[in-house]
């Protein structure tokens, strides 16, 4: 179950705890599909940009749950970029870009999907039919934050840090307008200020 944090700033400490978390639950989850010669073959699919943070360190909690460290996975990471645009029926449409993946990268192998937030499920709905048509042994998706009264039920990941109410969250590689990614807390958007809540009024 993910941890759910309704008050903000989420710390580092904080996040660092969710993650390995998860890291521990997608091991144990791959640790059930090793190949014939007790290999596990992994291919990471971070969404850029926002989930590069996230997708760093749970890459490596990855191999702090290993039961046998260093030997019997063997993780390729191939990042994708998805971009949106507005559309009259959702008011955003989000297209992913798989043009680059190789797909000796995704067919036959156990495929994990890394993004920063699932908010509307449109990125999710974009790309995971183009994995499907590479036919992966195996297809997974790990999620930072998860709002889940933004999306429906058919709309879910197989694993989540951190389950939030709605709001704009910034920091730990989400954005506005690019700023603020390199925050190592997750804080949301003070609407009148424009920055993060936790920070001071500028006068």
């Amino acid at each position: 179950m993910p941890t759910f944090i309704k008050d903000f700033p989420i710390g580092r400490d904080q996040i660092t705890d969710c993650v390995r978390k998860i890291g521990r639950d997608v091991m144990t989850s791959l640790e059930q599909r090793p190949d014939d010669d007790g290999v596990i073959r992994l291919t990471i699919v971070p969404i850029l940009t926002g989930a590069f943070m996230f997708c760093a360190d749970l890459t490596r909690s990855l191999v702090d749950h290993q039961r046998k460290p260093h030997e019997n996975l063997d993780c390729r990471i191939e990042f994708v970029r998805a971009s949106s645009r507005p559309n009259e029926k959702t008011k955003r449409s989000v297209e992913v870009d798989i043009s680059r993946l190789p797909e000796n990268a995704i067919r036959g192998c156990n495929v994990l999907v890394v993004d920063d937030i699932l908010d509307s499920g449109e990125t999710f709905k974009s790309l995971i039919p183009k994995l499907q048509e590479l036919r992966p042994r195996s297809l997974q998706t790990a999620v930072l934050l998860d709002k889940k009264s933004q999306h429906g039920p058919e709309i879910q990941a197989d694993f989540v840090a951190i389950e939030i109410p709605n709001k704009w969250v910034i920091g730990y590689g989400l954005d506005e307008n690019g700023l603020y990614r390199n925050l190592p807390y997750i804080d949301f958007l003070n609407p009148r200020t424009g920055r993060p809540n936790s920070w001071p009024r500028l006068r």
